[in-house]
Order: structure tokens, then C-alpha cells, then sequence
């Protein structure tokens, strides 16, 4: 627009020119931001938003302070984990005691941190959210720089970078929990995934894992492996139970059982196959035309704009 362009005009021979150099000048920027950001990194400024336990200092923005309130929630969170609970069992828990997540939190308390300001259960926590704080170094005190980055100034996606990579800086704040307990709770943690890996002998998941849905809620049903990681006491449940009990009773089926309703729909559909051939020859061909139609149109109205 201020540079005067319109296609209704006709065609511009300085438009394409003027494309690149705002291109070369927005890659210029983009080179300036990413060595700023490395340099700070690199000195130890922590680059992320503090954890849901600590707060910016109002005095440094640099440094973090503790956030008495939800400290006590954290530390309640590793010491239960400690005790054998698993992720589901303590989100349960702090729901039941009236414990807000840490995004109605934030809102409560008027820290900008983005997320829906209205939720349907701002008591409810997340199984992901309670394994995320669990695994989160940065409550021992360490500040942690370059966990993510993106690959350009075109896309703004994060990608997680390998931890050899990371730059990290020891003591730079108050530490919630100590280094000790927050080893033993990692060596839980990795020996509860272990525990729990929905995989059979050979590594292979499901053929129906990803695919499966509960009738009742819609939610995805999740793959388990239990008694010795043996095939036959595999089953799928409802994940949403898993996460909430209240929207949707425990529903689970046997991955046999799924197994022998998917065989016999497939042989009813071959019997009617072998009995009515030419039917569903047509009826094959007439659905493979129709959708071809389909995309045809939409190829059309796409060249149209």
C-alpha cells in the first residue's frame, strides 16, 4: 500500500524487487534479534517466562523470587510424587482440594501469561501439567537457556533442542525443592514410563492405537499394557476419565475384543462383496467419481481466486 502497488493497474516491474529487499531487511532484523538473544542467553539471563512457583523480581526483571503461595502448591506436588502418587492421582487430589491451575492462577493474581481467562474448571489440573512441573530443573535454583528454537524468521514453530545443547547456569535463584529430591523424582519418573509404555514384547504399539474413540464423551482412547507387559490383558480406556472423572465414566474395552469386532465387520463386508460383485463395483466407481468431481471443483475455484 505506501509503496503505491495496485494490481488493478496492471503489472509493477519494481514490485518483485521491492519483495526482496523487504525480505533481505526482515532477515537482517531477524539476524539481529537471534545474536541478541544468544548473547543474553549466554550471560545468564533467564530468556523464558519463570515456572508457576516463582514471579519476576519487581525491583529485576532479570531475576526470579518465589511465589510463597504457589511454592507450597509445588513442593506439595513433588513430596506426594515421592510418596508413589502418580500424575493423575495428584492432579485428582489438588483438584479435590480447591487448588487452582496454574492459568486461572496467573489470571487471579493479574500476571500476564496468556491462556483462556474462562474455563469451564479452573480447579481442574492436567496430568501433562503436573509432569511438566515434575520435570522441571529450573525449580532447583538453575536457570536453563535454548531448550527450544525455530528454524527461521518465516516460521515461528519450536522445536525442542537436544539437551547437549542447552546452556545452563546453577544457583542463579531461590531453589523450591533440592537437587537430591529432584533426582530421586526423576528416577521415578523414568522407571513409571518404563512401567507404563503402551508397546508390546517387540516395541510394536497397537494397530488400533490413535484410531479408537469413546462413544460417550468422543475423547481418544488410550492403549495400556499391564501383567508383564503381556499382549492378551492389553485394553483401551477412556482418556478422559483419566483426566477427569467427572465427565466420563471408566469405559474400556480389550484390545482382543476390538480385535474380533474389527475381523468379523471386515468379513461381513467381504461376503457381501463376493455375493453382490457388480454392486459394488458401481457403487465403488460411482463414489471414486464423485469425489474426483469434488476435487475438481475445488481446483477450479481455487485458479478462479
Amino acid at each position: 500500500m505506501n509503496d503505491c502497488v495496485d494490481s488493478d493497474d496492471g503489472e509493477n516491474e519494481l514490485a518483485p524487487f521491492r519483495n526482496v529487499m523487504n525480505e533481505m531487511y526482515a532477515r537482517d532484523i531477524s539476524r539481529k534479534v537471534r545474536s541478541a538473544h544468544r548473547i543474553r542467553g549466554n550471560s545468564g539471563e533467564p530468556l523464558g517466562q519463570p515456572p508457576y512457583g516463582y514471579r519476576k523480581d519487581p525491583l529485576n526483571k532479570k531475576h526470579w523470587i518465589i511465589d510463597p503461595e504457589a511454592t507450597q502448591v509445588v513442593r506439595d506436588i513433588f513430596r506426594m510424587c515421592l510418596e508413589g502418587k502418580g500424575n493423575d492421582t495428584i492432579a485428582r487430589i489438588l483438584q479435590e482440594n480447591g487448588i487452582l491451575n496454574c492459568t486461572a492462577y496467573w489470571h487471579e493474581k493479574g500476571i500476564g501469561r496468556g491462556g483462556k481467562k474462562t474455563q469451564p474448571n479452573p480447579y481442574r489440573w492436567k496430568n501433562s501439567t503436573i509432569r511438566k512441573i515434575l520435570t522441571q530443573q529450573e525449580y532447583c535454583g538453575d536457570v536453563i537457556n535454548f531448550k527450544t528454537y525455530s528454524k527461521s524468521f518465516k516460521d515461528k514453530t519450536r522445536i525442542d533442542n537436544p539437551e547437549e545443547n542447552w546452556v545452563i547456569f546453577k544457583d542463579v535463584h531461590e531453589p523450591i525443592v533440592d537437587q537430591d529430591t529432584f533426582e530421586q523424582v526423576q528416577k521415578k519418573i523414568i522407571k513409571r514410563t518404563k512401567r507404563r509404555a503402551p508397546k508390546s514384547e517387540n516395541g510394536e504399539k497397537s494397530i488400533f492405537s490413535d484410531l479408537l474413540y469413546c462413544a460417550d464423551c468422543g475423547e481418544k482412547l488410550y492403549y495400556s499394557v499391564t501383567n508383564n507387559y503381556k499382549r492378551e490383558q492389553a485394553y483401551f480406556f477412556c482418556s478422559s476419565y483419566r483426566k477427569n472423572s467427572e465427565v466420563c465414566s471408566a469405559h474400556y474395552i480389550r484390545e482382543k475384543v476390538v480385535e474380533q469386532i474389527v475381523l468379523e465387520s471386515m468379513q461381513r463386508i467381504l461376503l457381501n462383496v463376493q455375493a453382490f460383485e457388480k454392486e459394488f463395483a458401481r457403487k465403488q466407481m460411482d463414489c471414486y467419481t464423485e469425489d474426483k468431481k469434488k476435487q475438481l471443483a475445488a481446483k477450479r475455484r481455487e485458479v478462479s481466486k
